[in-house]
């Protein structure tokens, strides 16, 4: 047979093979073994989250009643020693009487003052023990007068061994009113951001899929991609 003769069928081979592969005929040729059908994600495979971190609100313009403390609470201060280093200011540091009212509740009844309730108490008998011993946790109410002090180096000192402990009373001077204003918020789009991950639960073609094994099936054989 002649050289021109091969050439030519080997030549008409290859256009039949092209032909059986092109077309109808490589979607025959690549038949999955699988039940899925290819997909590749698009728009709509994704969830659009909301990513602002804020609740719709509507907006609000009013007068609200708020609370204000400022309550005579005593920290020591190099005023309240003397030349020695000894505290003698009469006052006790951090310390007060207080029992709750209504004037320390919000309108829905609420405790807002932020006191602890330490009711004001006075010795009696039964602090003392028998052999007259204070033994009373509490302290008692003493109101230190003009007998109680002395001065020196200019510092009035106590001398009568009682400390003075504020009593704290909330009151109607305790409130007032305060313009207050919220412009709400309605999402929009900039509310909103592309989850990361695909929510339609179809995956990808293997060809198309880098975690899926890169190997696709022809017909019952693996064949490399």
């Amino acid at each position: 047979m002649m050289k021109s003769e091969i050439f030519r069928r080997f030549a008409a081979l290859l256009c039949a093979l092209a032909l059986t592969l092109s077309g109808s005929g490589l979607a025959e040729a690549f038949t999955p073994l699988c039940d899925l059908q290819e997909h590749q994600h698009g728009r709509d495979c994704y969830r659009q989250v909301l990513v602002c971190g804020q609740e719709e609100r509507a907006a609000v313009s009013s007068v609200r009643r708020v609370f204000q403390a400022d309550f005579p609470i005593h920290t020591h201060t190099d005023a309240c020693r003397d030349a020695s280093g000894i505290t003698r200011c009469g006052i006790a540091e951090n310390n007060y009487f207080h029992t709750h009212n209504e004037y320390c509740r919000d309108a829905n009844g609420n405790l807002v003052c932020g006191l602890a309730q330490i009711p004001a108490h006075t010795h009696s008998s039964a602090c003392y023990n028998e052999a007259g011993q204070l033994t009373c946790p509490f302290r008692s109410v003493h109101t230190h007068t003009e007998s109680c002090y002395v001065t020196e180096n200019g510092k009035r000192l106590a001398v009568c061994g009682f400390w003075y402990v504020p009593e704290i009373v909330c009151a109607a001077a305790n409130w007032a009113l305060e313009q207050y204003s919220d412009e709400g918020h309605i999402h929009a789009e900039a509310c909103y951001a592309t989850a990361a991950e695909p929510a339609c639960g179809l995956i990808l073609p293997l060809r198309l899929n880098p975690i899926v094994s890169k190997r696709m099936m022809v017909k019952g054989r693996a064949m490399p991609l």
